[in-house]
């Protein structure tokens, strides 16, 4: 399959669209660099910066002997592994990082965006620093417990389902029952053996591993791990052993909420902020359960059912078992930056939006604060809808508008000699405002009366175009149906295409073939949208 791919810049898309944003107003400001969220951040999301944040990097030590043993255990089962994972033993080494939940065979297509962003930054940096290594990172969310988050995919229209008693963290989860399920995505794509690697791909992933964890990484190595990427599940004992004493502080002290509370006080009155720290950003860690650790005050601890916990008790329990603790999404970021010799994070803009909050408790624990790159955002159309947009010689930005006007800018281009009768509403004015002028000093009770028949003579030319649109639409009423077609395939159901087709759904489309494709084309640091369209 052969394609081309366009780029629409952010900068001209927020000039022409109106209506389908795709940025909050916190992170639009991030990427348009304003003062005013400098502070809340340490480097440009720019080779420049990343060059910055080599040199302040290196100030920061990880055990590194620590993380490569983890990695090598998560992996002696993968037959083809990453052939960088010892360099992340090397001083001179560092890594970029990305992550992710661990939806259904890898979930929407704007993970495998977030992915190849995070694997072509590491080949940049090495090209421009070649005395470094750059190690692409794969973070699993294997802790979280959103389970009906994760649990289902979108294929061709048709809802995947993963049906199964819920609780605890999703990357400990046995598969041992997804068989049915990979039989239902096998029979919705139907047989043929093109698809037969991809097949394989899945059932080794979901029907060879224990758990979701371990299938993910599997199906994300299959895919990935020829490029470098290394997929870490930072759900392990001697990892968060690393992190015990942040954890502690954060138990006895409460940091967490204090400094994320000050800079919440400096962004609430401009920006809706995504993240509310909680007193203790921790949760109990079990097989099936994950629950959040409260704070009583003098009455101590509580978890789930257990109450009055004092600190003693948890702090030996953390000292034993410190995998039964878990960090929340604020905390989450310092652990990463804690285990991972991190120059940046490549994210969403919901995941950009919390990370601005969180600074000043990096530097409170005197952790790593990396520079944060929002992800490559791409549309993928086919031939039938390329050939669509050539033909009715549609701007490719006009699509992310409202519905109503992307058909009223086309239809408005196809009329050679349109009507306007702004101009006509003009005179009329003009009109009135001189028999209003003639006539109020000799009538002055016609006031009234010169108003309102201005108004209905200015309401009968709206009522005029409104008919003259409609008449016009009818006129193109297949080319409007048409447009209809296109602007639900870059947002099927109003939602943005990455978000909402699943990543399996374009690789079943367009082979696995794609996936190199797209890795040419992704500039990480490039701020626009990639328009892929599939040659006729």
């Amino acid at each position: 399959m052969k394609f081309k791919t366009n780029q629409i810049s952010l900068a001209d898309l927020y000039k022409q669209v109106k209506g389908k944003k795709l940025y909050s107003p916190l992170v639009w400001d991030y990427i348009n660099n304003k003062k005013k969220l400098r502070p809340l951040y340490n480097f440009q999301p720019s080779i420049e910066g990343l060059e910055e944040a080599i040199k302040k990097r290196t100030k920061f030590n990880i055990n590194r002997n620590n993380l490569v043993s983890v990695l090598k255990e998560q992996y002696q089962d993968i037959p083809v592994k990453p052939k960088n994972i010892d360099l992340l033993k090397e001083a001179n080494t560092f890594t970029v990082t990305t992550g992710h939940q661990l939806c259904l065979f890898m979930g929407p297509a704007y993970v495998a965006y977030k992915i190849l962003s995070t694997i072509n930054l590491t080949e940049q940096l090495k090209r421009k620093y070649p005395d470094y290594n750059f190690v692409p990172i794969y973070w699993m969310a294997s802790e979280d417990h959103d389970f009906e988050e994760i649990n289902h995919l979108a294929l061709f229209n048709k809802k995947i389902e993963w049906y199964r008693v819920s609780g605890g963290p999703v990357g400990r989860m046995n598969i041992a029952n997804m068989d049915t399920i990979v039989a239902d995505i096998f029979e919705i794509i139907g047989e043929d053996k093109k698809y037969e690697k991809l097949f394989k791909l899945i059932s080794d992933a979901y029907l060879k591993q224990n758990n979701l964890a371990d299938a993910t990484r599997s199906l994300v190595n299959d895919l990935f791990g020829s490029y470098g990427l290394v997929v870490l599940d930072a759900d392990h004992k001697d990892l968060k052993a690393s992190f015990a004493g942040i954890m502690l502080d954060e138990l006895e002290n409460r940091i967490g909420e204090k400094k994320v509370n000050k800079t919440i006080a400096k962004l609430a009155p401009a920006y809706k902020l995504p993240v509310k720290p909680q007193p203790i950003n921790l949760f109990y860690l079990e097989d099936h359960l994950r629950t959040k650790i409260e704070y009583n005050g003098e009455q101590g601890y509580k978890i789930g059912e257990r109450s009055n916990i004092d600190v003693e008790t948890l702090k030996s329990e953390l000292s034993n078992n410190p995998e039964r603790f878990s960090p929340n999404v604020v905390l989450r970021p310092i652990y990463q930056e804690h285990i991972l010799p991190n120059l940046a994070y490549i994210g969403g803009p919901s995941e950009i939006a919390y990370w601005l909050e969180f600074k000043e408790l990096f530097e409170h624990y005197k952790v790593n604060f990396p520079a944060l790159i929002v992800r490559k955002s791409a549309v993928i159309i086919g031939k039938a809808a390329n050939s669509k947009i050539k033909r009715l010689k549609l701007d490719i930005s006009n699509l992310f508008n409202e519905d109503s006007q992307v058909i009223k800018t086309y239809v408005k281009s196809q009329i050679s000699s349109a009507v306007d009768l702004e101009s006509d509403k003009k005179r009329v004015e003009a009109l009135y405002e001189n028999i209003h002028d003639k006539l109020i000093c000799g009538y002055p009770s016609l006031r009234n009366r010169i108003a309102a028949e201005k108004k209905k003579a200015i309401n009968s030319l709206t009522y005029l175009k409104k008919k003259m649109d409609k008449a016009d639409k009818q006129k193109y009423e297949i080319e409007v149906h048409q447009i209809h077609n296109l602007i639900d395939t870059v947002f099927p159901n109003g939602i943005f295409q990455e978000r909402h087709e699943s990543l399996l759904s374009l690789l079943v489309r367009y082979d696995l073939e794609l996936i190199k494709y797209l890795k040419e084309t992704i500039n990480p640091l490039d701020n626009s949208i990639n328009f892929i369209s599939e040659a006729g």
